[in-house]
């Protein structure tokens, strides 16, 4: 038998780039695949990585649903999961969707 307690559980993303460090990105959407309850927080400024704000809520993967909106522009993403439920809890799989913005 699994146990599981509310203990806090924070998956926190490295800078997000995309291999390509010095071009701004208008950031529009993540998909993810997850099993359990989960927090999804999101920020865009690589000089305060720690400013996130919550986007969603999410308990299924999003990948056949419409993805979870973003509204970001910046040269990075900064994602964080958080879960505190006594469940089975997983983060499977993480897609970020952006366009760069400075292409000309």
């Amino acid at each position: 038998m699994n146990a599981y307690d509310e203990s806090l559980v924070e998956i926190e993303l490295p800078l997000i780039d995309c291999e390509k460090p010095a071009h701004f990105k208008t950031w529009s959407g993540l998909d993810c695949v997850v099993q359990g309850h989960w927090r999804v927080y999101a920020g865009f400024d690589p000089l305060n990585p720690q400013a996130r704000e919550l986007i969603a809520q999410i308990d299924a993967p999003t990948l056949s649903m419409q993805r979870i909106a973003l509204e970001g522009y910046g040269t990075h993403a900064s994602i964080k999961f958080e879960n505190d439920n006594a469940e089975d809890a997983r983060l499977c799989n993480f897609i970020i969707h952006f366009e760069l913005a400075d292409v000309g």
